[in-house]
């Protein structure tokens, strides 16, 4: 709903906005674009093989389960479960962020053992604090795995004489958050809505 605001208001908000709040809006937008970037591309990363198992249950005095009717009856319990082999390369990312001759490495917390959840991801860009140089706002994603080049861009089979295709996360995730499309609904809704708020039109 629109707020009545005298010139004068309306003079003292935007000296305020030239001030300092062209850098906050800045800054929440870098925020969302750093969130669905790292959203992308770490859902983009490929994974090892997931395989189902079962494995025995066991009850609070730690001896197994056992079924005590039907055909099962005497049996051990068990349950039907993903397990993921490998995961590493999605659990890899981290940001790199700059400070005077300092390079601080953030890395996500995961509790999940193949990739982040959205809830972690979320977390761990609302505590990135973003450092401006000059009228650039700088921030770094990387993966220090080892392979992860040869993941991304392609490698050579074992004797060389094959080809394994890169997967091309990092530029997919990039083109994604370049899209146009993808900058008008989202990013550029954003940087209106704030500019309105500050301003109070």
């Amino acid at each position: 709903m629109a707020q009545n605001i005298t010139l004068k208001q309306f003079s003292k908000n935007l000296e305020h906005l030239n001030k300092k709040g062209m850098n906050d809006i800045s800054e929440i937008i870098l925020r969302e674009m750093t969130l669905r970037f790292l959203t992308k591309v770490i859902q983009l990363t490929p994974v090892g093989q997931s395989k189902y198992v079962r494995r025995r249950l066991k009850g609070e005095n730690g001896q197994y389960l056992r079924y005590t009717r039907g055909k099962n009856k005497g049996r051990v319990k068990t349950k039907r479960t993903n397990v993921y082999t490998g995961g590493t390369l999605r659990r890899g990312w981290i940001v790199k962020q700059n400070n005077a001759s300092r390079i601080f490495r953030r890395k996500l917390q995961i509790t999940n053992k193949s990739k982040p959840t959205q809830a972690e991801i979320e977390d761990f860009v609302k505590k990135l604090k973003f450092k401006k140089v000059g009228n650039i706002y700088k921030i770094t994603v990387v993966n220090p795995v080892e392979y992860a080049k040869f993941v991304n861009y392609g490698r050579r089979t074992r004797g060389g004489r094959g080809w394994v295709e890169g997967y091309f996360f990092l530029e997919k995730a990039e083109r994604y958050i370049n899209n146009p499309a993808n900058y008008n609904k989202v990013f550029k809704e954003l940087y209106e809505r704030e500019l309105k708020r500050r301003i109070q039109i």
